[in-house]
Protein backbone atom coordinates (compact mmCIF):
# COMPACT_ATOMS: atom_id res chain seq x y z
CA UNK A 1 0.00 0.00 0.00
CA UNK A 2 2.87 2.37 0.77
CA UNK A 3 4.79 1.32 -2.36
CA UNK A 4 2.56 3.19 -4.88
CA UNK A 5 2.83 6.39 -2.83
CA UNK A 6 6.60 6.05 -2.69
CA UNK A 7 6.75 5.42 -6.43
CA UNK A 8 4.56 8.47 -7.11
CA UNK A 9 6.76 10.67 -4.90
CA UNK A 10 9.92 9.43 -6.63
CA UNK A 11 8.42 9.98 -10.09
CA UNK A 12 7.37 13.51 -9.12
CA UNK A 13 10.85 14.30 -7.85
CA UNK A 14 12.46 13.02 -11.06
CA UNK A 15 10.10 15.04 -13.25
CA UNK A 16 10.91 18.21 -11.36
CA UNK A 17 14.64 17.51 -11.56
CA UNK A 18 14.50 16.75 -15.27
CA UNK A 19 12.37 19.80 -16.01
CA UNK A 20 15.21 22.05 -14.96
CA UNK A 21 17.90 20.24 -16.95
CA UNK A 22 16.52 18.32 -19.88
CA UNK A 23 17.49 14.71 -20.31
CA UNK A 24 19.02 15.54 -23.69
CA UNK A 25 21.43 17.99 -22.05
CA UNK A 26 22.34 15.51 -19.36
CA UNK A 27 23.08 12.87 -22.00
CA UNK A 28 25.34 15.23 -23.97
CA UNK A 29 23.08 16.71 -26.65
CA UNK A 30 24.57 20.15 -27.44
CA UNK A 31 21.57 22.50 -27.20
CA UNK A 32 21.47 26.23 -26.59
CA UNK A 33 19.18 25.88 -23.56
CA UNK A 34 21.38 23.45 -21.62
CA UNK A 35 22.23 24.50 -18.10
CA UNK A 36 25.90 25.17 -17.33
CA UNK A 37 27.70 22.14 -16.03
CA UNK A 38 25.72 19.61 -18.06
CA UNK A 39 27.38 17.43 -20.69
CA UNK A 40 25.36 19.15 -23.41
CA UNK A 41 26.52 22.63 -22.36
CA UNK A 42 30.14 21.49 -22.28
CA UNK A 43 29.83 19.91 -25.73
CA UNK A 44 28.19 23.06 -27.14
CA UNK A 45 30.98 25.22 -25.68
CA UNK A 46 33.55 22.93 -27.30
CA UNK A 47 31.75 23.18 -30.66
CA UNK A 48 31.67 26.98 -30.42
CA UNK A 49 35.37 27.12 -29.54
CA UNK A 50 36.18 24.84 -32.48
CA UNK A 51 34.18 27.06 -34.83
CA UNK A 52 36.04 30.17 -33.58
CA UNK A 53 39.38 28.41 -34.06
CA UNK A 54 38.56 27.39 -37.64
CA UNK A 55 37.32 30.91 -38.36
CA UNK A 56 40.59 32.40 -37.10
CA UNK A 57 42.63 29.92 -39.15
CA UNK A 58 40.62 30.63 -42.31
CA UNK A 59 40.88 34.38 -41.75
CA UNK A 60 44.66 34.29 -41.32
CA UNK A 61 45.13 31.96 -44.29
CA UNK A 62 42.93 34.01 -46.62
CA UNK A 63 44.52 37.31 -45.56
CA UNK A 64 47.95 35.93 -46.39
CA UNK A 65 46.88 34.57 -49.79
CA UNK A 66 44.56 37.32 -51.02
CA UNK A 67 45.70 40.38 -52.92
CA UNK A 68 42.42 42.27 -52.67
CA UNK A 69 39.04 42.06 -50.99
CA UNK A 70 37.48 40.01 -53.80
CA UNK A 71 40.20 37.38 -53.50
CA UNK A 72 39.78 37.36 -49.74
CA UNK A 73 36.02 36.85 -50.00
CA UNK A 74 36.48 34.09 -52.57
CA UNK A 75 38.97 32.35 -50.31
CA UNK A 76 36.63 32.58 -47.31
CA UNK A 77 33.71 31.30 -49.38
CA UNK A 78 35.80 28.37 -50.59
CA UNK A 79 36.92 27.57 -47.02
CA UNK A 80 33.32 27.72 -45.76
CA UNK A 81 32.17 25.41 -48.56
CA UNK A 82 34.96 22.99 -47.74
CA UNK A 83 33.92 22.93 -44.06
CA UNK A 84 30.27 22.34 -45.03
CA UNK A 85 31.23 19.26 -47.02
CA UNK A 86 32.48 17.47 -43.89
Amino acid sequence: MCLPALFLALASFLLVACARNSLDCAMGEPRSDCAPGTAGAEKRALQEETARTFDAIDDTRCRSLANDSQSYLACRRKAADARQSF
